[in-house]
């Protein structure tokens, strides 16, 4: 299992950072499972949002679990907003 924090801005100028961190995260897990601490985000857009459910959908293909843990009211309100709360958050 492996865990993750995002940083309190998550925008498309870090998008590249966020899926390297992502996939090694992953690369450390043994059983390709991700936890992801949203619980910093103050500030967003879509690019973050895409991300995440992108690698919600493939970790699932591959057999995984993805989570968000202690979403904080922004990271909510902008998966609300974006349509992507039920994607994200089970």
């Amino acid at each position: 299992m492996a865990n993750m924090q995002l940083s309190s801005a998550v925008n498309i100028a870090g998008a590249g950072d966020l899926l390297l961190q992502i996939q090694a995260a992953l690369a450390e897990s043994d059983n390709n499972t991700l936890t992801v601490d949203a619980s910093q985000v103050e500030r967003f857009d879509f690019s973050m949002y895409q991300l995440l459910v992108s690698a919600k959908k493939t970790i699932a293909s591959e057999g995984g679990h993805f989570g968000i843990d202690s979403p904080s009211d922004c990271f909510l309100r902008g998966a609300e907003v974006l349509g992507v709360k039920s994607l994200l958050l089970d």
